[in-house]
């Protein structure tokens, strides 16, 4: 038993799927950035809200909440100056960089802005303290609107809308809206927010330490922005092993994991870089001040530039130099396997191409060359038009189709297995059109999906 090791929490308002970035870097043990002598485990906040996430990570220090000292929310709760905590907040990383909410309903009203929102008798949001609650509070200001907010807790907005009418459902829970409107297609998404000039550009989502966390604990801070910065990368990528790991996790297939991440993509939720922007910044504090009826004037942007100033501007440099050391780290490693293997599979395709060129000339007739080059050139195009994932199941089926197809035309046109065939037309053609019949239909199966999950 390795005694050494301390206990790290991150605290997180709840279990939303936009937060993927954090949950698959801990399932891949934070790709091994972080030291071993940590310990880490995500935990969810005690009131489910952003206030209630921050509030454990700044009490951990001083006594409450202890192991907390790290925490994903709504960085606009640093600006409440109503509460009052003995240790310093440290903003390290941006994780949503986009208003991450999308308005739902059954196609009931006509939407062009976001105060267009404020015509149903309610907005379904989360509850006093969270984003969600003041973006409804900021749109009915806009409508000059006194607020008609369900307050419901996360997960439960979709739920309270199938069981209302003429309310519309704020959530950023766009994995639960893509099966909802897969299987039932009345509902609809009315507004995507992060398209709006209103909400676009906005910091959502942070990755919040303290500052005593960041001084005495600076090569954990390093590893955590390192994982994080790969991970966003994959998620932005959907490379095949997160897309597996998120629809095991949340309890959906594939397709639809795809498809929710394709929608995340066009209203740009996951940044390119967890590098935090001054101006993002602004536009979140814009909106937090808006929603307590507070005009977002000089005054108020001064205490929002201080704020920046005092609680992320020092850590800048921790994110940069994270995101360089792990570009360093990962250009030199493939470099590296990307100069053996270039060697090995130029090697393992020339001995395969001499080998099947040798048996063409030798068993087949001629024409056998030009039906492989003709025949894999399609197959290579197909694959690369389908955009299959290398080494996956439907790469593999696609390939053994046409390898099988290949097959059973060489050995047509092989005089000494036509030879061994009683019936020497009928079989082969068969086999051949059955094999071509599947790998249609699987081409058609993969192009319905590309479809679906941009359209």
């Amino acid at each position: 038993m390795d005694t050494g090791r301390r206990k790290i929490k991150i605290v997180v308002m709840d279990k939303h799927f936009l937060y993927l970035p954090l949950y698959y870097a801990k399932y891949r043990n934070f790709f091994g950035f972080v030291p071993r002598n940590y310990e880490l485990e995500i935990v969810l906040s005690a009131g489910h809200t952003d206030e209630s996430a921050y509030q454990m990570l700044m009490d951990s220090g001083y006594g409450k909440n202890t192991e907390v000292d790290f925490a994903v929310a709504d960085p606009s709760v640093t600006l409440n100056t109503s509460n009052s905590f003995e240790g310093t907040p440290a903003i390290l990383a941006s994780l949503i960089t986009n208003t991450a909410f999308w308005a739902v309903d059954r196609k009931t009203h006509q939407i062009v802005l976001p105060k267009d929102l404020a015509d149903f008798q309610k907005i379904i949001a989360f509850k006093p303290g969270t984003t969600s609650h003041s973006i409804a509070q900021r749109i009915f200001r806009d409508a000059s609107k006194s607020p008609s907010i369900q307050p419901v807790n996360p997960s439960q907005e979709l739920i309270a809308l199938q069981k209302s009418t003429n309310t519309v459902a704020l959530s950023p829970d766009i994995l639960g809206i893509d099966h909802l409107l897969f299987y039932q297609k009345h509902f609809n998404i009315d507004l995507a927010l992060g398209t709006t000039q209103e909400f676009s550009n906005v910091f959502m989502t942070a990755f919040l330490s303290r500052q005593d966390v960041v001084e005495q604990h600076r090569p954990l801070v390093m590893g955590l922005l390192k994982a994080l910065q790969l991970s966003l990368i994959l998620v932005r990528a959907q490379a095949p092993d997160l897309i597996e790991y998120a629809a095991d996790r949340f309890g959906d297939s594939k397709d639809r994991v795809r498809s929710a991440l394709n929608r995340a993509e066009q209203a740009q939720v996951f940044p390119p870089s967890i590098e935090v922007s001054v101006a993002s910044w602004m536009n979140a504090a814009k909106i937090w001040y808006e929603s307590g009826d507070r005009q977002f004037l000089s005054d108020e942007q001064k205490e929002a530039k201080l704020r920046f100033q005092n609680i992320a501007q020092p850590h800048l440099s921790l994110a940069k130099a994270a995101i360089d050391e792990l570009y360093s780290q990962v250009s030199t490693t493939n470099r590296t396997l990307s100069t053996w293997k270039s060697a090995l599979r130029t090697s393992g395709a020339a001995a395969l191409c001499f080998g099947v060129a040798t048996a063409v000339v030798k068993w087949c007739h001629w024409s056998g060359i030009g039906v492989l080059l003709l025949s894999t050139t399609l197959a290579i195009l197909l694959a690369s038009w389908l955009r299959l994932n290398r080494a996956s199941s439907t790469w593999f089926l696609h390939w053994f189709y046409c390898a099988a197809i290949q097959f059973v035309i060489l050995a047509w046109l092989s005089p000494e297995l036509k030879a061994l065939i009683p019936i020497q037309t009928f079989i082969p053609v068969t086999i051949a059109a059955t094999l071509l019949f599947l790998e249609i239909r699987l081409v058609h199966d993969e192009h319905k999906k590309l479809t679906e999950g941009s359209g």
